[in-house]
């Protein structure tokens, strides 16, 4: 399969073989500026054999090319540079034939060949409603997904359902509060959002309701057993809400992670990174310096040994290299706990 820009790379070649000029479609290339033109020749090459100026024979190459030409809008010299200037309708006239013609194999390529490559992506909190934000990222990473396996990439599609944590522990209470053993027949999404948001604004209100929150965070990290009973039941509708999604989208994953099986195991490793001198104790928590690679204090344990986002993302990026044997962490988030993360993981592997 040709692409569309080496089809227009060709007919700049035929254009420099009709003025004498000896070219290979590398030597096409495009201009760092689009100012500059689409593409771009350089005569340094053909002026050392030529024994001329590159500038001078670049002017006198373009006076041969001058004239009407269904491609190029506009061809001129630039120093040694000649640059082309390709006609927007050119670029959809072959594009659109060149989409009829190769149909669903259309932009396939085989850069990926044998490379192996996971997109993380979506990531719903559970008791919180799916919003549209969601949405534009679950859509965005299915994007992704569909351009890197016409690529040739072999992709893992992966989903972290954040299921723990401050805003877990804010709705249970509100839940077993308000709403004890209550059960939503229909809206299920509009139910827990509506639990959730009922617990911030009752939280804003008493200092007194923030310490109980506290102790629901508590004893939910200590396993008690009632309260995981309760997480359990309804983190399930949740999940059941998000998959329904899933399914409207036509979109599925071959790895789903949760942010409270890694909860154990980061605490574990909070104290294996102590042991080992990379982390250390500060006004009770934990934390990894990170000053003198300018990346401030990473916080990998609350004072009061509660954990945090960082402290389960820890064992899940270790869980990728071991079990799903990646190679490199990349900084494929704007969220600052996982570019923190992926940086501290650069440094610490």
């Amino acid at each position: 399969m040709e692409t569309v820009l080496n089809k227009i790379k060709k007919e700049i070649i035929k254009l420099l073989v009709a003025a004498k000029v000896k070219v290979d479609i590398d030597d096409i290339v495009t201009p760092p500026d689009e100012k500059m033109g689409d593409f771009s020749f350089a005569c340094f090459g053909t002026a050392k054999k030529l024994k001329k100026d590159p500038a001078e024979l670049g002017q006198e190459i373009v006076k041969k090319l001058k004239g009407e030409n269904k491609y190029f809008g506009k061809i001129e010299a630039a120093g040694p540079y000649i640059n082309f200037f390709v006609k927007a309708n050119m670029i959809a006239k072959l594009t659109a034939e060149t989409i009829a013609k190769e149909k669903r194999e259309f932009g396939k390529n085989k850069i990926g060949r044998n490379k192996k490559i996971m997109v993380e992506f979506s990531q719903p909190n559970t008791h919180k409603e799916f919003h549209i934000g969601h949405s534009r990222g679950t859509l965005l990473g299915q994007s992704l997904v569909n351009i890197l396996m016409a690529s040739g990439y072999r992709v893992i599609s992966a989903n972290y359902f954040n299921d723990t944590g401050a805003h877990v522990a804010k709705w249970l209470w509100a839940y077993t509060k308000f709403h004890d053993k209550e059960e939503p027949r229909e809206n299920i999404a509009a139910f827990m959002n509506r639990v959730y948001q009922e617990a911030n604004e009752k939280i804003a209100e008493s200092e007194e309701y923030k310490k109980e929150v506290s102790v629901i965070k508590q004893k939910l990290e200590q396993g008690d057993k009632e309260l995981i009973k309760i997480w359990k039941k309804t983190r399930q509708w949740s999940i059941n809400q998000f998959k329904e999604v899933y399914k409207i989208l036509k979109i599925d994953f071959d790895v789903y992670f949760y942010e409270s099986e890694e909860e154990d195991a980061g605490k574990k490793l909070v104290k294996e990174l102590v042991g080992q001198g990379v982390a250390n104790e500060s006004q009770g928590a934990i934390i990894v310096d990170l000053e003198k690679y300018h990346l401030g204090v990473f916080l990998i344990l609350k004072s009061d040994g509660t954990s945090l986002y960082s402290t389960h993302d820890l064992p899940l990026a270790e869980k990728k290299f071991k079990n799903i044997k990646l190679k490199k962490a990349g900084t494929w988030s704007t969220s600052g706990r996982r570019c923190i993360l992926n940086s501290f993981l650069r440094l610490w592997s």
